[in-house]
């Protein structure tokens, strides 16, 4: 009884709060597919801020988790049409933790260095990550464009917070992790229902329409003119070009087809944890949980993106080191299993889809496409791993001639002696400690890795407690095996920094350093 009430809404604004994120994502579809003026789309931007600012706090971060695939562009004037709505979004969610939860006036009794010092040995994960950006900060002083640190860096501070205010919620409120676990899963869910409607429409038309129309106004409506621009001009990652055909990825209405899959290994754990909860439930619900984890294992397969292919091999390591050492967690362990079983199950049935033409104007063989992508991985000839090493290559040196703060923030096409505004257009060190290294110095790397270290340890400290609930440690212990897969997948690109990725990061973040807090009301 206590769970089916865990899993209502946290309040009667429940209905209002589905009745506003549906208008809104409908308001936003019909912006962003052309079908009214572009100018509409501040109607539902208005709606969403509304609702942010005054709906119960608990249900207004709820609503932002919800949305963070569907956050779009504000085009407040032609020359300035790229600022998202997210940005102002996570602001008012943000300051309404602060003045609602930490106060002004519980803030003014804090002894500093008391609680510095408890900082360090109870929250030694939080602290790491926040000391990243005192390095971020240093680097700024010797940037060549202080503008595009500034901007970067202003960036990742305003994505971060979210991760302070879900920590929080989870520490603190006993079944908010379980609400957290539905609205983030409801997000993925659509997300990957708009990825098969995005990339099965391509059997009907032709790939220069489907290339153009998605530049010209999706990706225009969705993200800005610049963006729009880049994609449809210069380069994308949503075609593969192997086995002598041309195949549409899919990417859903995430900007390109690396984010998209990495957001789905985020959304893996809260579907672990929703599994769990619904097992004695009615057969429909557990149906629809089901489809939903083969569908989200095919979603990841027709990405595209080799490098979550290959990068499946670290997670597999990881609970093969697991089931041998720790045989009391087997139980759990053949659960987490069923991640490998599924992406591997879903291969076969990748291939036979793939066997279809796609595109009525496609030449080559459909077939010999899936297997020359997978060979592809070990080609170290091929064009897309040369330009990696090559980009590897030119990054440590960078490292090498500037160890301590790198080159600065926002600043990393200088790595590869480029414009700076190259960066706009994805030039990164396809590795996510290379990049962080070269833009902030190797003492940063080293806190970097330090910090996810601490965090594991959170993770398989609440794991390994046996008085946890049976679906919060089947939860940490997934989320493990999805961060292993992530990190993993960062030794060849630098997608998470995008927006939406970084977005479904910080929920994933919080929601494990969190499980603390759960841990502590268990044993008070």
């Amino acid at each position: 009884m206590l769970k089916k009430k865990m899993l209502k809404s946290s309040s009667s604004f429940c209905s209002l709060l589905n009745g506003v994120f549906f208008v809104s994502l409908i308001a936003m579809m019909l912006s962003v597919g052309g079908l009214v003026p572009r100018a509409f789309i501040f109607v539902p931007a208005l709606l969403i801020l509304a609702y942010l600012f005054s709906a119960p706090y608990e249900d207004a971060v709820l609503f932002f988790v919800r949305f963070i695939p569907f956050f779009f562009a504000l085009p407040f004037t032609a020359d300035f049409d790229n600022f998202n709505l997210w940005r102002i979004a996570i602001i008012i969610v943000f300051l309404r933790w602060v003045f609602t939860v930490l106060r002004p006036a519980w803030l003014a009794k804090i002894d500093l260095r008391s609680w510095l010092g408890r900082a360090w040995s109870e929250h030694r994960a939080e602290v790491l990550g926040l000391s990243l950006f005192c390095f971020a900060f240093l680097s700024l002083s010797i940037v060549q464009d202080i503008y595009a640190g500034l901007k970067q860096f202003i960036y990742f501070v305003n994505l971060v917070l979210l991760c302070f205010v879900i920590r929080d919620l989870v520490a603190s409120r006993a079944g908010f992790l379980r609400k957290l676990a539905a609205n983030f899963f409801l997000s993925g869910a659509l997300a990957i229902a708009i990825g098969f409607l995005q990339w099965g429409a391509t059997y009907l038309i032709p790939v220069s329409v489907f290339h153009l129309w998605w530049g010209q106004v999706i990706s225009l409506n969705m993200y800005g003119g610049n963006w729009a621009d880049i994609v449809t001009n210069f380069g994308n990652t949503w075609f593969s070009y192997s086995g002598g055909g041309l195949r549409l990825r899919m990417f859903s209405l995430f900007p390109d087809s690396h984010t998209f899959p990495l957001y789905l290994l985020m959304i893996l754990p809260f579907l672990f944890l929703l599994i769990t909860l619904f097992e004695k439930r009615e057969l429909r619900e557990q149906r629809v949980l089901g489809i939903s984890f083969l569908l989200l294992h095919l979603a990841l397969i027709l990405s595209g993106t080799r490098g979550i292919w290959v990068s499946i091999i670290a997670p597999a390591i990881f609970l093969a080191v697991f089931r041998a050492k720790f045989k009391d967690l087997n139980a759990l362990t053949r659960k987490i299993a069923l991640s490998l079983l599924a992406f591997f199950v879903m291969f076969p049935l990748a291939w036979g889809i793939i066997f279809i033409p796609q595109f009525k104007d496609e030449t080559g063989s459909s077939g010999a496409l899936l297997v020359t992508r997978l060979r592809s991985i070990i080609d170290l000839y091929e064009t897309s791993n040369k330009g990696r090493i090559g980009i590897w290559k030119k990054t440590i040196r960078s490292i090498e001639a500037h160890p301590v703060l790198g080159v600065g923030m926002g600043n990393y096409p200088v790595v590869l002696k480029e414009d700076i505004i190259a960066s706009k257009a994805g030039a990164s060190a396809h590795n996510l400690f290379l990049h962080i290294a070269a833009i902030m110095g190797i003492p940063a790397l080293f806190v970097l890795v330090w910090f996810f270290w601490e965090t594991m340890k959170r993770g398989f400290q609440f794991l390994t407690n046996a008085a946890i609930p049976r679906e919060y440690r089947l939860f940490a212990y997934a989320s493990l095996f999805a961060l292993v897969w992530i990190l993993a997948y960062s030794m060849t690109d630098v997608a998470l920094f995008d927006e939406r990725a970084f977005l479904g990061f910080m929920v994933f973040l919080g929601a494990v350093l969190g499980l603390q807090g759960i841990a502590h009301r268990r044993r008070t």
